[in-house]
């Protein structure tokens, strides 16, 4: 079994391409995933509902 010690993340994986990675993905949600399935899973997320008022 192999022991790892703690390490800040940004010892293992560079800020710039996690950045970088989070905007790839987010271009890709943007197109091919529905405004409606978006819609559905913030419904399903408490932790939205303690950030945003109800309309």
């Amino acid at each position: 079994m192999m022991i790892m010690k703690k390490q800040p993340i940004g010892n293992i994986i560079e800020p710039s391409t996690v950045e970088a990675t989070v905007w790839v993905i987010e271009n890709f949600s943007r197109q091919f995933v529905s405004h409606h399935y978006i819609a559905k899973i913030w419904v399903f997320d408490l932790n939205y509902h303690h950030f945003v008022d109800d309309l």
